[in-house]
């Protein structure tokens, strides 16, 4: 579908125009990105959009920082809203899509969704390519993180073990040379005598 005269693509930045909400819903009249999927933006009367906002929010991982607005802006991704096409006002043009992938993040979060292979909690596939790609290397980012800190804490604690060793064969001469300087001392008064 089309909002005029071009079409809405995911990511988009849209102006939502006003309409009535209740209780803790996000008031309209505000910017808004399109999360849908560019099959539903073409075939559908609605679209799903997350919106922004440019006051300071507490830092939640559903809130997503935006650059490419005309302000800088925070995506408010647990605030996921179905809106109509007829609502949809000024076009502001399109985030990155290092910012998309990020938003896809902040969704898969807020809505505590795991993978489709039965992975754990907090393990997402992005499925399109270039998600794929940055999650790729984020992972392989964390794993090299995970390694060294792996491979720290081992040293860590082969440094502890050797200074323990240290610290007993220290106490172990201090012994031997006090006894020593009691013999020398001993002998020393006997060879006076």
């Amino acid at each position: 579908m089309s909002n005029g005269t071009f079409d809405i693509r995911r990511g988009d930045i849209f102006y939502v125009n006003r309409f009535p909400t209740v209780g803790s819903e996000i008031h309209t009249g505000r910017p808004a990105i399109v999360v849908s999927n560019n099959e539903i933006n073409e075939n559908s009367a609605t679209v799903e959009v997350v919106y922004l906002t440019t006051r300071i929010r507490p830092e939640l991982p559903t809130h997503v920082r935006i650059s490419s607005s005309a302000r800088e802006s925070i995506a408010l991704c647990e605030q996921i809203d179905n809106v109509a096409l007829e609502r949809l006002g000024n076009y502001f043009g399109s985030i990155t899509k290092d910012e998309m992938t990020r938003i896809d993040i902040a969704l898969l979060v807020s809505l505590d969704l795991t993978t489709r292979g039965g992975g754990q909690a907090g393990e997402y596939d992005v499925v399109d390519g270039a998600g794929a790609e940055k999650m790729a290397s984020l992972k392989a980012e964390r794993d090299a993180a995970v390694a060294c800190k792996n491979d720290l804490e081992k040293k860590c604690v082969e440094t502890g073990t050797r200074l323990a060793a240290v610290e007993k064969e220290n106490a172990r001469l201090k012994d031997q040379l006090r006894m020593a300087a009691r013999m020398y001392s001993e002998m020393s008064e006997l060879a006076l005598k």
